[in-house]
């Protein structure tokens, strides 16, 4: 005699962690999106219309859940605020210091603006100094925000808009990555990660090839690459 089946595995969960679309100015904490932003966003909604969501979930800060709700309007679903989701908090003092020279988008040349993001952001540590939240806690808040996010839509596909920091943060604690800030979020970028129990198996990285070649980080960063290697006296 055959002992009884096994149980089916549970199902696992799809999770998009997805930094907002371009939002107008770094100067305020919750600015809304750009124009170029407002495009980007139509353009990830397009995206995603091919899977198929379940939930489309994003932070309280107005650049998140704008984007969220363009997205979650294309696939036909109601838009769901988890606080806990936001940005790392910087003070006045802290963002000025980390965001200058970078603060407003100039609509005519993302890509000197994208650049600049690179090198500003690969830098970046959070200190806990000058009106910064410490790492703790953003990792803290951050994980119990996850944690309720996906108990309430176990086993589907959910689309979660949030923040780079926050991206960075949550990937970094699941990968064991050493550095706060180990990969630049690209706006409208998608980080896919499959949740089975205790596991996080990590699918993609900032994929934003939605975009287009002029805003895509491959094609910028490569065009940037070159450009420096036809400069290099030394070759």
């Amino acid at each position: 005699m055959t002992g009884p089946a096994a149980a089916p595995p549970p199902p696992g969960t799809l999770l998009l962690l997805i930094r907002h679309a371009e939002q107008a100015t770094m100067q305020r904490r919750d600015a809304p999106l750009s124009e170029r932003g407002e495009r980007q966003a139509l353009r990830l909604a397009e995206r995603l219309a091919a899977l198929p969501l379940t939930a489309v979930v994003s932070s309280h800060l107005k650049r998140a859940r704008r984007t969220a709700e363009v997205v979650a309007d294309r696939a036909a679903l109601e838009a769901e605020v988890e606080e806990g989701l936001e940005e790392i908090h910087l003070g006045e003092e802290a963002r000025w210091r980390r965001y200058r020279g970078m603060l407003e988008p100039d609509p005519d040349d993302y890509v000197s603006a994208a650049l600049n993001a690179v090198r500003v952001l690969s830098r970046a540590r959070w200190t806990g100094e000058n009106g910064e939240e410490p790492i703790d806690s953003l990792l803290a808040r951050g994980t119990a925000a996850i944690a309720r996010v996906v108990e309430r839509h176990h086993g589907g596909v959910i689309a979660c808009v949030t923040h780079g920091g926050f991206i960075n943060a949550i990937l970094g604690s699941w990968t064991g990555a050493e550095r706060h800030m180990w990969f630049v979020p690209w706006h409208t970028g998608i980080s896919s990660v499959l949740l089975k129990g205790d596991e996080h198996v990590l699918l993609g990285l900032n994929d934003a090839t939605h975009l287009s070649r002029d805003q895509d980080m491959l094609h910028i960063v490569a065009a940037d690459v070159v450009s420096r290697r036809s400069e290099d006296p030394g070759r």
